[in-house]
């Protein structure tokens, strides 16, 4: 009897499917990262309002306790807070040092013989002496002015070289009564500070 051979038959299928059956087409999932996200735009935001705060601020705006520096026009200098304080600290400076300043009509061995009643009484044709007595203190080796003054226009100035550490010095002005009336004397540094200043007003002597 003749043996039964068996027979193995193969079949094969596309990659991904099964007999009778159909694999679906694969789905992409998409998955967010909101941390990051959230981050991201943070970021935007911040570098978003940095810009708008540089190019929206005013450029003349300064730290406190600054001054800015504006322009002027005709190249004018501009004069800051702290140079402003710097002269007013030097000028009171420079006013310390005035010991005594006195308006008198006689001056006896350097030193006032009394001081001139105001307003002075001055006639058209005799006009009377006026001293203007001033005592200094560590100034030596410096320049100072006597500057007298009538209605603002300067009528005569006297120099005064300062030889000692403490020194005295006097100017004497002719005064007559005239339609202007206003006279002003005045101590002024080599730098041009007004270190002291006497006012007074002249009426005709009847």
């Amino acid at each position: 009897m003749a043996e039964k051979k068996s027979i193995v038959i193969k079949l094969k299928y596309p990659t991904g499917q099964m007999p009778g059956k159909k694999i679906p087409a694969p789905k992409t999932v998409t998955e967010w990262n909101y941390k990051r996200i959230a981050f991201a735009v943070g970021g935007i935001a911040a570098l978003a309002a940095l810009a708008m705060y540089f190019f929206s601020s005013d450029p003349q705006k300064t730290a406190v306790g600054k001054v800015a520096s504006v322009p002027v026009a005709n190249n004018a200098p501009v004069i800051t807070s702290e140079v402003v304080q710097k002269k007013d600290t030097a000028t009171e400076a420079s006013k310390k040092k005035v010991i005594r300043v006195q308006l008198t009509s006689k001056i006896v061995n350097s030193e006032p013989v009394g001081e001139i009643s105001l307003p002075l009484k001055a006639g058209e044709k005799k006009p009377v002496p006026v001293y203007f007595f001033a005592e200094l203190a560590d100034m030596k080796g410096q320049t100072v002015y006597h500057e007298w003054l009538l209605d603002d226009k300067l009528i005569s100035k006297k120099t005064v070289n300062i030889s000692d550490k403490t020194w005295r010095t006097s100017s004497r002005q002719m005064i007559a009564y005239t339609t202007n009336s206003n006279w002003a004397v005045r101590l002024v540094d080599e730098k041009g500070q007004v270190l002291n200043e006497k006012k007074f007003t002249v009426i005709l002597d009847k």
